[in-house]
């Protein structure tokens, strides 16, 4: 018997933060990624890094649904 091997590619998710409504859709659809921030009222990315104009998660495929 053999099992097979399951491939997953990377994507990313983009956050342009400064775009953001606060309308808190995000957190609610996937609290594994998104937290409010106290501080403005908008949404932060958890784990992302800021790029030049936005912050970016990378994220396998499957992960895609949740968001």
């Amino acid at each position: 018997m053999s099992i097979g091997k399951y491939y997953f590619e990377i994507t990313r998710i983009e956050h342009f933060r400064d775009k953001c409504m606060a309308c808190v859709c995000c957190v609610e659809i996937a609290p594994e990624f998104w937290k409010m921030n106290a501080d403005d009222g908008r949404c932060d990315l958890i784990g992302s890094y800021r790029q030049a104009n936005c912050y970016e998660l990378k994220i396998f495929e499957d992960e895609i649904y949740k968001n």
